[in-house]
């Protein structure tokens, strides 16, 4: 659509050859450059200007917050001791044994060389780096007028985007500090200090900055270099991580040279440390601890290199068990505690029995289970909350039970998911864990075990069942004058048959299962008794089927004969069974080998038990005996193909 030749529009040129019309939109064009140039001017002040008021307000509220933090006296109800929880700011006031600690901390931190700018605090996990940081470091540094950012690191959030949001969590409505280097920022906050006064950024749980993709590594260990190597410095950096992954940040040179010039390791509690901080936060809710009591609960502990979680823990439960109106703890209730293990081991299931419903234990298991198994950062709630619904949980109540666990203080809720209170609660989960695993697989041997038993059991039957049917048709269809009755008399010999069947193949099976190596002999044995037995019982019924005596003494004369006819027969097909199925030579070899030998034994037994009766010919008798021991063999032999097969 062509344009208006009157109507000038934006994409207009100049015109060549009409020169007044061309320096007419020049200056017009120049004016409306000027303007836009002007007003974005006033816009790009006006937006400095705001952000730069937008960040005095956050730092005031920042120093506001940690006056108010500083300020909250200590609570005196319940327990005195925190328990699995670390300390906070507002603890400063009952925070003890750490004073020697502190002081060296902090001449480490706070001094006029360079090498201060940078310092790596590491420690055990449990050893209470994060409670030194944050009732320790900070309100020493917040007393001094210097502005301290704790920052708990995270997997979520880029190490200087979580930086920035410490100090202002709504950092969209800023975007130029939003986008600004780690560097620039931390200079302009720098700015609105007093003079001489400095940026200390803290950064806890530093272990997890090595989880992060490595281009979010390397941009920030870039970020730091520069912050660390300005020419004008006023921030200043400690960053805390667990002694295990001190080696890691071997990796942030040659960026940053030397990076473990500057460490700082937190020790445990000597004994006098950790009597100061046994006794003195008990002053502050009225308790006191008798002497023996001390002595004793110190020499548990560890004597000179004392735990502080296990001695809050300990502390914690102590406390809890005293009737109310009591201010003294006793080696008493100490003693009925179990002393420091006893309280260790039975913490978890403490908590299970006296605070979880006994629907939710075991679901609660599986919750600290999964959130172990990521103990060096913390689990996404999704994924717990994932890992509960596989074993059919609902959505609502795994979040409740994580709930639960949270308020019983067995986890800890962060930015980035939740965490274990305390490293000390790993070994009793991984115990249940290893438990667990035990019973699962108990249940999988027992379930395939019965698995197992039933299928020989059912091949046993069928076996027995065909195999006794067909020899008592070869051995007896002869005698019997009606044949409409044969059918009937068939089937009752069926049930003894089963059952020889079934015993036969149970022993054979146990047989090769369960002896190995320089028990293989035990084959042998398991397999002839079963088979004599199995055979004994088979034979004995069919006898007593035709038995003529009532007198019971004399019934088991006349059936003893019989008996033992059966038994040699089972013997020699239990042996024979056993051969076939743990012996390498050719089935076209063996099995012909048995049943010959079945069907002879059989006949020459008959010759004693009279079990089949003289009418019978020997030859049927024979073929008879030869006919039962090939249907159980066959049954036998299907079992072990089938594994063959599925091994291949």
């Amino acid at each position: 659509m062509a344009s208006n030749p009157s109507t000038p529009s934006p994409s207009d040129s100049i015109v060549v050859g009409d020169l007044t019309h061309s320096v007419a939109a020049i200056g017009d064009g120049a004016s409306v450059i000027y303007q836009q140039a002007l007003s974005a001017a006033d816009q790009a002040r006006e937006q400095a200007e705001f952000e730069r008021e937008e960040l005095a307000k956050a730092v005031a509220r920042r120093a506001e917050h940690l006056r108010d933090q500083a300020n909250a006296s200590p609570t005196t109800e319940g327990s005195p001791y925190k328990h699995l929880l670390h300390y906070e700011l507002p603890d400063t006031a009952r925070f003890f044994g750490r004073d020697q600690t502190l002081s060296a901390l902090l001449d480490n931190l706070v001094c006029g060389d360079s090498r201060c700018r940078f310092l790596i605090l590491h420690g055990d996990s449990g050893v209470g780096k994060t409670s030194l940081l944050q009732a320790g470091v900070m309100p020493a540094l917040v007393a001094a007028q210097h502005l301290p950012l704790y920052v708990r690191l995270g997997t979520s959030d880029s190490p200087a985007a979580s930086i920035k949001q410490s100090l202002m969590p709504d950092l969209g409505r800023t975007p130029n500090l939003e986008g600004a280097s780690l560097q620039g920022f931390l200079h302009d906050v720098a700015e609105l200090l007093p003079e001489g006064k400095r940026v200390f950024v803290l950064l806890d749980q530093f272990e997890t900055f090595f989880a992060m993709p490595a281009e979010a590594r390397k941009a920030f260990v870039d970020e730091l270099a520069r912050c660390l190597f300005d020419d004008d410095p006023r921030d200043y950096w400690l960053l805390s991580v667990r002694s295990s992954r001190m080696g890691y940040l071997n990796a942030f040179q040659p960026t940053i040279p030397q990076p473990f010039s500057n460490t700082f390791v937190v020790p445990p509690l000597s004994r006098q440390a950790a009597q100061a901080a046994i006794l003195e936060p008990g002053k502050l809710s009225g308790l006191s601890f008798d002497d023996d009591l001390l002595n004793a609960l110190l020499d548990d502990l560890g004597g000179d290199t004392i735990d502080p979680s296990r001695l809050q823990l300990v502390c914690h439960t102590l406390v809890s068990r005293l009737v109310s109106g009591q201010e003294s703890v006793s080696l008493e209730v100490y003693e009925k505690a179990g002393r420091v293990e006893g309280i260790l081991g039975a913490y978890l299931d403490t908590v299970f029995e006296q605070n979880l419903p006994p629907d939710d234990r075991e679901s609660a298991w599986h919750a600290l289970a999964a959130i172990a198994e990521g103990h060096d950062g913390a689990t996404p709630v999704e994924d717990v909350v994932a890992a509960l619904q596989t074993y059919d949980l609902g959505e609502a109540d795994a979040r409740r039970i994580l709930t639960s666990l949270e308020a019983n203080r067995l986890l800890r809720l962060g930015a980035d998911g939740y965490q274990l209170t305390s490293a000390r609660l790993l070994p009793r989960i991984r115990q249940w864990a290893i438990e667990r695993a035990v019973l699962q697989q108990v249940r999988s041997e027992v379930t395939r075990q019965v698995e197992q038993v039933r299928e020989s059991a059912l091949r046993g039957l069928l076996g027995g069942t065909v195999g006794f049917s067909i020899a008592y048709l070869i051995a007896f269809a002869s005698q019997v004058f009606d044949t409409a009755v044969l059918p009937y008399l068939t089937i009752l010999r069926t049930a003894p048959g089963g059952l020889a069947g079934l015993i036969v193949i149970l022993s054979v099976d146990v047989a090769r299962a369960s002896y190995h190596g320089p028990r293989r002999w035990m084959r042998w044995v398991v397999g002839g008794l079963g088979g004599a037995v199995g055979f004994l019982l088979a034979v004995g019924f069919h006898a007593l089927l035709r038995a003529s005596e009532t007198n019971l003494l004399k019934l088991l004369q006349e059936l003893a004969p019989a008996g033992v006819e059966g038994a040699l027969w089972g013997l020699v097909a239990g042996l024979g069974t056993t051969w076939v199925t743990t012996t390498k030579r050719p089935v076209w070899l063996t099995v012909p080998a048995v049943t010959v030998v079945s069907g002879l034994t059989l006949a020459l037994a008959d010759f004693i038990g009279d079990a089949f009766g003289s009418p019978t010919p020997g030859i049927l008798v024979a073929v008879a005996g030869a006919v039962m021991p090939l249907c159980v063999i066959v049954a036998a032999l299907v079992a072990q193909v089938r594994s063959e097969v599925e091994l291949d």
